[in-house]
């Protein structure tokens, strides 16, 4: 009889690990998406997933997890090492799924709300990038951004609360679902091509802040708008600027001159210089009879939309005039002695310019050249001094991007009055940056027209006080240059320059 032999099953164990699928992670995608994704997988409750995820450094972990109300958009008091780890990417990536990491400054630029491209997010992404103000629409598949709910038009926090993962990819408020396919067998998550990555970080170009530029920290910034709103500030157009030291010295500038004596912190290190207009303009009231009360009722129902047509109109043809009066005064006294560099140059130049480079020449012509084609939307400076054909591209867009900033029960005329204003701040600015600009490509052997940025996210620093009545009238602040700046005199137009200036002309080819 032989013997038997035992043999023993000695496998190695496995280390106990979370359920994560590497194809469901895309590149850009912000924490929403990430959690959610992580907390269906694993079928966590929110607390479990506090647990895992707080850093036990941050200082809050105790009060966290007793009850959790997390910004998503920062991600200051999460374990980037272990988000890592339970993720199987590097912390690199990680750090990118919270908005203040990509764009630092914008908390006052980006919503606490979510926001979200349905298409995106029924395929289970959602990029921080949308949480932008100024991203409107989904770069992916141009469809608006919606920030309420589909069913019940309820608002979502984009904060990590109690409710977060009790179902997640659904609706906090009515359980609707907002990504059937994450459910399927199969889910097909959404993957990302090179191009289209390019297309989501487009955005950031609006938030990368100039070396050097000094940040305040998120509570400072929240109690100023605090202090803005405690002192009758109605409009404080934040959500275009970043939270830098420039922005927050304006902002407390204006405090002081709307409140005086007011206990401010100051905030910002160099003093900015502010200019103040007060509206003078008085609208009459209409007071109907109580017998047609509702036939004027009626009226206004039906006109309604006529009547927000024509505001947009009025304001819009406003806009048109100021920068006309803009344009008017930068060629007669601004630049009178450099008029002829402008029109040798404009003649030059038929062509798209659009990334295109070229040599130097008179800084003031390249200077009012890109000025006059970055608000008028024309590609060719040779066709700025033709009849126009088409609107002003610029301008136009500048006015409808613009969501109202101001009570809507003020007048017509204070609201494009307020406008006009805005946009002279903004126009001026717009000038004296491309002039740094053409003063400093003046040394270089070749220069690009690339256009920085769109005119329909530019805008100068502004608020706007006041409650549009006659003892207290609509008060708009914008930043005005420092006085050194309109103290210095514009180059001196010499026979030297002029012959400098067409040598460079001759050169210019497509």
């Amino acid at each position: 009889m032989r013997a038997g032999q035992i043999i023993l099953d000695t496998y190695m164990p496995q280390p106990q690990q979370w359920c994560w699928r590497r194809d469901w992670h895309v590149k850009w995608e912000s924490a929403w998406t990430l959690f959610w994704k992580f907390a269906y997988l694993n079928q966590m409750a929110t607390s479990d997933l506090a647990r895992l995820v707080i850093s036990r450094q941050c200082g809050k972990r105790s009060a966290i997890l007793a009850k959790p109300q997390v910004d998503l958009r920062d991600g200051a008091v999460f374990d980037i090492a272990v988000l890592a780890s339970l993720l199987r990417v590097d912390q690199g990536t990680v750090r990118e799924a919270f908005l203040f990491n990509i764009a630092p400054g914008s908390v006052l630029d980006s919503s606490d709300c979510l926001r979200w491209c349905v298409t995106c997010m029924s395929s289970g992404f959602h990029s921080p990038l949308f949480q932008l103000r100024h991203t409107r629409s989904c770069p992916l598949h141009g469809q608006m951004l919606v920030d309420r709910c589909l069913n019940c038009r309820g608002t979502i926090p984009y904060k990590l609360t109690k409710t977060f993962s009790k179902q997640p990819f659904t609706c906090p408020h009515c359980g609707f679902d907002m990504a059937p396919t994450i459910r399927e067998d199969r889910p097909k998550i959404l993957r990302l091509q090179a191009h289209e990555e390019a297309l989501l970080a487009d955005p950031l170009r609006f938030h990368r802040i100039a070396a050097g530029a000094e940040l305040i920290n998120t509570t400072d910034a929240r109690n100023l708008l605090k202090h803005a709103a405690r002192f009758g500030i109605t409009a404080v157009r934040h959500e275009e600027v970043e939270i830098t030291s420039s922005y927050a010295g304006f902002l407390t500038q204006v405090l002081k001159d709307v409140v005086p004596g007011a206990q401010v912190k100051r905030l910002g290190g160099r003093t900015q210089y502010i200019t103040r207009h007060e509206c003078g303009c008085s609208h009459l009231c209409d007071f109907h009879d109580d017998e047609d009360s509702d036939e004027a009722d009626d009226t206004t129902s039906l006109k309604t939309e006529s009547t927000v047509a024509s505001d947009s109109a009025e304001c819009l043809a406003r806009l048109l005039d100021t920068y006309k009066a803009l344009r008017r005064h930068l060629w007669r006294h601004v630049l009178k002695k450099h008029q002829r560099c402008i029109r040798s140059a404009a003649k030059s130049l038929w062509w798209n310019m659009h990334g295109k480079s070229t040599v130097d020449f008179c800084p003031y012509a390249m200077a009012f050249l890109r000025w006059r084609m970055f608000w008028e939307g024309c590609c060719a400076p040779r066709y700025l001094y033709v009849p126009p054909t088409k609107d002003l591209y610029g301008i136009v867009g500048w006015h409808l991007a613009r969501p109202e900033t101001i009570p809507s029960h003020w007048s017509r005329t204070t609201k494009a009055w307020v406008a006009c204003h805005v946009f002279a701040a903004s126009a001026m600015d717009c000038f004296g940056v491309l002039m740094r600009w053409s003063d400093q490509a003046d040394s270089k052997a070749s220069i690009r027209w690339d256009q920085p940025m769109s005119p329909v996210n530019y805008s100068s620093l502004w608020a706007v006080a006041g409650r549009d009545c006659n003892d207290k009238p609509a008060v708009v602040y914008v930043r005005s240059p420092p006085p050194e700046r309109l103290r210095t005199p514009p180059a001196t137009f010499t026979q030297s320059h002029w012959h400098s200036h067409r040598a460079q002309i001759a050169q210019l080819v497509p």
